[in-house]
């Protein structure tokens, strides 16, 4: 009886060993479900640079991929671009010491921006093996000693913002969303060997939700339409851009009045007065530099023109090629344009002569996508999503949510098939699908802003109207995702504008902004919730946290001083951060 009673008490104590292991685990993008949220507690509310540190360890470089944690091991992605290398890097969590670096050599040419080099995407683990989406280079399984278990390579991966979407697992697959391109799909394949099971491209989207590409005179390369026949990329933004440089209507342009409107954009898009801008941050703010077309209305025909023309109107004003954009050089453009464009020096511009210039000195398409630069007619991608899938159980089944250009779709996660889906969002997608409460949430982003729903999956076909709890038109565009928490949705904007909404209705019950102590405070990163507190990183690297109530309090800011576009990791007591230069461990004094 003593050695069965022993039997059992070791039992039992091995069991609650595992499942404790298991609690402190955070495998994955945004944690054990993909919500964000953690059963931690006791996590740090307030640190600094030297206080309630555990350790900090240096990195190779910069990096937008968030740590995993499992056991007494950190992972994070980390790109060598010394080395033109991809890889894995393997810590031991109780000191930061790095145990392992694994990955491939890659060097052909792969489109990205300054702001999110290669290796964005977070990986995952189960606990044998670590598995970690390269872009291009593949995606790539390795095991707890840092050895190549298989790689699949599915083609290369071309957009101006380069890709992000990060692998999840769901039982024995690994699914992916391989884009954004023209080739954009979700791929499921064996967590074991790598071998494909299933792969479904995005769904088909009606003609009428389609935005132009080129405005009323038609999308770029169309050959035709627009004011004289010409409808270069620079043909949409021509009249307004027109109309807001000349001061004193008088249907010509000085060269005074054009290098004035670049103060007035640059004031416009620096909103953090950092005085640059880097090419995501020109690219997502661009049109709210100029007032919008007459007759345009709020959804923004705009929309699709921003994915050629800002990236390209980007490239030509930087004319140093370092990535960001100063005041200095985008007055300098300006006056080199007006000069290039008054051929006959007469010291102004009528419309045509602008237009005609603006189209000839931005190239037809920077966007990577359509056949490229010259190519098929050098037309840029309508849209495309860097959400990661969530996996959510509802109704009795398990259901693969992904967040696709116009469409919310439910997936059965062993074969693929189509469940049901939700219209309502937009082309470009950043988030992953906010899972909580028995309600779904996604919004679409974007310049002009973009729209969210609220979806009760479960449904079958099309669930559009019979599923769908609220709509919302022009919402903040989001890099970062937000959480659920007992009835409602917390979510931060990209400029740093931070909201909560009630889940059932959609309705606002608060939104302020989040300012640190430095100048810069958009944000990138996704919440985590812990114990009824929200942490929030921004992009210099502070941390808010915020009580998830229906009244806004900040309850601390924490800065490290070092700029950061990653989210955190949860595990045993501590949080993990991910910064341009290093790998954080805190915790509290123990």
């Amino acid at each position: 009886m003593n050695a069965l009673f022993t039997s059992l008490v070791t039992g039992c104590l091995a069991l609650a060993a595992t499942l404790s292991a298991s609690a402190g685990n955070w495998p994955g993008w945004r944690g054990p479900d993909g919500t964000g949220v953690s059963t931690e507690k006791n996590l740090p509310l307030k640190w600094s640079a030297t206080e309630n540190v555990r350790w900090r360890v240096e990195l190779p470089g910069p990096g937008n991929s968030s740590p995993i944690v499992w056991g007494d091991r950190v992972f994070v992605t980390q790109a060598v671009s010394s080395e033109n290398r991809r890889t894995v890097m393997c810590f031991d969590r109780a000191t930061g010491k790095l145990l392992w670096q694994s990955g491939v050599t890659y060097t052909d040419k792969e489109p990205t921006q300054r702001s999110n080099p290669y290796c964005a995407a977070t990986p995952v683990t189960d606990g044998e093996r670590v598995i970690a989406s390269f872009g291009s280079a593949g995606l790539f399984c390795f095991d707890f000693a840092g050895k190549e278990v298989w790689r699949r390579e599915f083609g290369k991966m071309s957009h101006v913002f380069g890709n992000a979407s990060s692998p999840v697992l769901a039982g024995d697959l690994c699914l992916l969303n391989f884009g954004p391109d023209e080739k954009a799909r979700l791929i499921a394949v064996t967590k074991r060997d790598g071998k494909t099971v299933w792969e479904i491209d995005p769904p088909k989207i009606d003609p009428s939700e389609q935005q132009p590409m080129g405005g009323p005179g038609g999308g770029p390369g169309a050959g035709g339409g627009g004011r004289g026949g010409n409808a270069g990329i620079g043909t949409p933004i021509a009249a307004p851009m027109f109309a807001q440089a000349d001061k004193n209507a008088d249907k010509k342009l000085s060269k005074d009045e054009f290098t004035a409107l670049a103060e007035v954009w640059f004031d416009r898009l620096d909103t953090d007065k950092a005085g640059k801008l880097s090419s995501q941050q020109f690219a997502e703010k661009f049109y709210d530099a100029m007032p919008p077309r007459e007759g345009e209305g709020a959804d923004g025909q705009r929309r699709g023109p921003s994915r050629t023309t800002a990236p390209a109107f980007f490239g030509v004003a930087d004319t140093d090629k370092d990535g960001s954009l100063t005041r200095a050089e985008l007055k300098a453009t300006f006056a080199k344009w007006f000069d290039q464009w008054d051929a006959a020096k007469s010291a102004a511009l009528n419309e045509d002569q602008f237009r005609d210039g603006l189209n000839a000195a931005l190239p037809r398409s920077q966007s990577g996508g359509g056949g490229g630069q010259g190519g098929g007619g050098g037309r840029g991608p309508a849209g495309g999503t860097w959400s990661t899938p969530v996996l959510v159980r509802a109704e009795g089944r398990d259901e693969l949510i992904m967040a696709f250009p116009n469409r919310l779709v439910g997936l059965d996660p062993k074969t693929g098939q189509q469940l049901w889906l939700s219209k309502g969002i937009g082309s470009t997608v950043y988030t992953t699908p906010l899972w909580g409460e028995g309600a779904l949430v996604a919004a679409s982003g974007g310049p002009s802003g973009g729209s969210g729903v609220a979806v009760k999956p479960g449904g079958s076909g099309d669930v559009t109207e019979s599923r769908r709890l609220w709509r919302l038109e022009r919402v903040k565009s989001a890099i970062g995702s937000g959480v659920v928490h007992e009835g409602h949705i917390y979510a931060i904007a990209q400029d740093g504008l931070v909201e909560c909404l009630d889940l059932k209705t959609g309705a606002k019950l608060w939104e302020e902004r989040l300012k640190g102590p430095t100048s810069r405070n958009s944000s990138w990163s996704s919440m985590l919730l812990a114990e009824g507190k929200i942490y929030v990183p921004n992009q210099s690297g502070d941390v808010f946290v915020l009580r998830a109530a229906p009244k806004f309090e900040v309850l601390a800011t924490n800065s490290v001083g070092e700029p950061s576009n990653a989210s955190l990791a949860a595990s045993a007591g501590e949080l993990f951060l991910r910064t341009d230069k290093a790998l954080w461990c805190f915790g509290n004094a123990k």
